[in-house]
């Protein structure tokens, strides 16, 4: 991802929130999810959750549309 990326936020991470991201570009979209809680926190995601390119504490799993990611996790996913 170039510098001149897209860039599209989920989450605001805001308190007991995590902190979830769309970057993207013509060639590639990734979703960024970190959760610095110590709960395992969940959020509707309208596109399927690929590939893990980078994960610390966990994975996320996705159902239903709904994104769930393990407390104090960090993961970058392909989307």
């Amino acid at each position: 991802l170039a510098n001149r990326s897209g860039i599209t936020f989920l989450c605001d991470g805001a308190p007991g929130k995590a902190l979830v991201y769309e970057r993207f570009c013509e060639e590639e979209s990734l979703l960024v999810i970190l959760n610095p809680t110590g709960a395992a926190v969940s959020f509707p995601c309208g596109k399927p959750l690929g590939e893990a390119v980078y994960t610390f504490g966990g994975t996320a799993v996705q159902e239903n549309g709904i994104v769930t990611a393990p407390a104090q996790s960090a993961g970058i996913y392909r989307i």
